[in-house]
């Protein structure tokens, strides 16, 4: 290679030396010009990560679609379909040296190197797709069968879905990093999400300091009569059969952001990029997550382990977990106690045909 190299760039030289004709000699440079680039096309795509190009490539081509999904965490036909809806919308273009499918995997860090440029191209064309897939409209909100036709969980026929707050790692400034500490003194964001009872974002805010979540809800509540049934044991009281279902179908808020962090590693610590792109970052990754909710089972998109984690903490909240809510209004209050009471009428009325 190296010697052909060397003796087009000879050859090029000596013709221009050689001849007295200006027009001549631009056209043999021109050759020779033209000779050393499809060269240089033969040459492996390679863009300065020290080789992890191959190793995008390999991922692409070679393995197969098991490998692929554990590696990437997503189906290799939602991978290609993602693909296809980026090149058709012209979301993504190919780059001089790394294609479509290559910019993808290096954006969700899967090969533990992120590449600043087209770090910021893909999260760009992701964020174009994010109205598309994270919509709060009735089609979003509608309860599913098996929520509706359950008495059980008759006195939330209205819920649109399931309201939570957590923290996100955030990489800030030195000089502005006092306001963006949580609690635990961990650099943050405060991300708020409602999801619907099929386990997709219908809403997302993202972008709160970490300190602005900061109200003990949870310890004051239990101290104003809010009482939590312990696992495995029957509600004694309206109130705590109230709670009983209402963590339950809460549950589906915690469920779907671990799984979250688990699909999307970039998410447990943040990026080296600007915090405006760790911002939108957050709502892009929602914006997948919905995506492959419409390509796939949620039973592929739910690891064992979580949701046996999930179901176990299924009926109760987590004790040690803080909560940040608004205090309730009469009005609010009320309808607690009204939907309370159906329940626990409900509730006696079934223990009494045991």
């Amino acid at each position: 290679m190296e010697n052909s190299l060397l003796a087009a760039i000879a050859a090029a030289g000596a013709s221009i030396m050689e001849n007295a004709s200006a027009v001549t000699s631009i056209t043999i440079s021109t050759t020779a010009i033209n000779y050393l680039g499809s060269m240089w096309n033969t040459y492996d795509r390679y863009y300065g990560d020290g080789g992890q190009a191959r190793y995008v490539r390999y991922l692409l081509n070679k393995v197969q679609p098991e490998l692929f999904c554990e590696i990437t965490r997503m189906e290799r036909l939602t991978f290609d379909s993602l693909i296809q809806e980026l090149r058709a919308n012209l979301l993504l273009k190919e780059g001089r040296l790394v294609s479509v499918e290559e910019q993808v995997p290096i954006f969700l860090d899967i090969t533990d190197f992120l590449d600043p440029r087209y770090f910021g191209l893909v999260l760009d064309a992701l964020w174009s797709m994010y109205p598309n897939y994270v919509k709060f409209d009735e089609e979003s909100c509608r309860q599913p069968e098996h929520l509706r036709n359950n008495p059980k969980y008759k006195a939330f026929k209205h819920a649109l879905g399931a309201l939570d707050g957590v923290f996100v790692s955030a990489r800030v400034p030195v000089d502005a990093q006092s306001p963006w500490r949580n609690r635990k003194h961990v650099l943050a964001q405060n991300v708020l999400a409602t999801v619907n009872f099929n386990f997709e974002f219908v809403f997302v805010l993202a972008g709160w300091e970490g300190s602005a979540h900061n109200t003990r809800v949870f310890n004051d509540a239990t101290a104003n009569g809010l009482n939590i049934p312990q696992k495995k044991q029957r509600p004694s009281n309206k109130q705590e059969l109230y709670n009983l279902r209402h963590a339950s179908l809460r549950n589906c808020v915690e469920r779907i952001f671990g799984c979250l962090k688990r699909k999307f590693p970039i998410l447990r610590s943040a990026p080296e990029v600007e915090l405006r792109k760790q911002v939108r970052l957050v709502y892009v990754l929602c914006m997948l997550w919905n995506y492959m909710r419409c390509h796939e089972t949620l039973e592929n998109m739910m690891d064992d382990d979580e949701n046996k984690t999930s179901q176990d903490n299924t009926g109760g909240f987590n004790q040690d977990r803080d909560f940040d809510v608004l205090q309730e209004d009469e009005q609010m209050k009320r309808r607690h106690d009204r939907l309370a009471g159906r329940l626990w009428t409900q509730y006696l009325e079934y223990c009494s045909r045991l």
